[in-house]
């Protein structure tokens, strides 16, 4: 990770109401109210090298056991 280029970005998440529209995030559209510029939510100048491990040791054990339980659960078929 390059943090010189590190920036904060939180963004207008205001947003432009409009009829069945449900904006995420981000957007790679400018004309989209949810456009990030950067991509991001938040500071990531706050990140070290020791929370990416704590994060990535976190997600790794919870999709492991979400794995292992659509490994292990039965099929079940409609009759």
């Amino acid at each position: 990770v390059q943090m010189q280029n590190a920036v904060a970005d939180y963004g207008d998440r205001t947003g432009q109401r409009f009829p069945g529209y449900k904006p995420g995030l981000f957007s790679r559209d400018s004309a989209d109210p949810a456009y990030s510029e950067t991509g991001l939510y938040g500071d990531p100048t706050f990140a070290t090298a020791e929370k990416g491990r704590i994060v990535l040791d976190l997600l790794t054990r919870e999709w492991l056991t979400a794995l292992r339980g659509f490994a292990t659960e039965p099929i079940k078929r409609e009759r």
